[in-house]
């Protein structure tokens, strides 16, 4: 199982849960989670939005091989 947690404006932030059977490469992820996090608060998104994108970043990069990961952000217009 897998989720993450964000407090900001005193408050506390609980992603969904995920869950995988096998994993093929921790490395990168960590980086993916910040960059989430970094790219939601400059797009000034809601917290909650911040904290899922995050945390979908990180997870789905648990199945790319390598250093890091080869999916884009797509924007709503």
């Amino acid at each position: 199982m897998y989720y993450s947690t964000l407090f900001t404006n005193s408050r506390l932030y609980t992603s969904k849960e995920y869950k995988a059977t096998s994993i093929v490469d921790k490395v990168g992820s960590g980086d993916c989670y910040m960059a989430g996090l970094i790219y939601g608060f400059y797009k000034k998104m809601h917290p909650k939005v911040i904290l899922e994108f995050a945390t979908a970043a990180d997870f789905t990069k648990l199945f790319v091989q390598g250093d890091y990961t080869n999916k884009r952000v797509v924007e709503k217009k």
